[in-house]
């Protein structure tokens, strides 16, 4: 089998799967924290995340959306910050659309 038919109702666990076991393939070569990331931060295929400043959070992110679409044509997408700095370093494609603003 090439896909796995979503809905079902172990659809949450095996995306969960292949997107753990996609960061584990990127290990060696975008670094163990994209694991750790992915492992700790991902429910099903949302990830919600705090950073100390800006710079790593888009280090983090940037390698995160590297190793998933290399390792396993995975698109990291619908991106959302309160920084505008998190923002500005994402292709406007990349980013979520839906926000409302207060």
């Amino acid at each position: 089998m090439a896909v796995h038919v979503f809905g079902n109702s172990p659809s949450p666990a095996v995306a969960t799967f292949g997107l753990r076991k996609t960061a584990e393939m990127a290990e060696s070569k975008y670094g163990s924290d994209v694991v750790t990331y992915v492992n700790n931060n991902f429910y099903v295929d949302d990830a919600l995340s705090s950073h100390s400043n800006s710079d790593k959070a888009v280090d983090l992110l940037k390698r995160t959306q590297s190793a998933l679409q290399e390792f396993g044509n995975l698109r990291l997408h619908k991106i959302s910050s309160n920084s505008n700095e998190v923002l500005a370093a994402f292709e406007k494609d990349d980013l979520s659309e839906d926000l409302k603003k207060s």
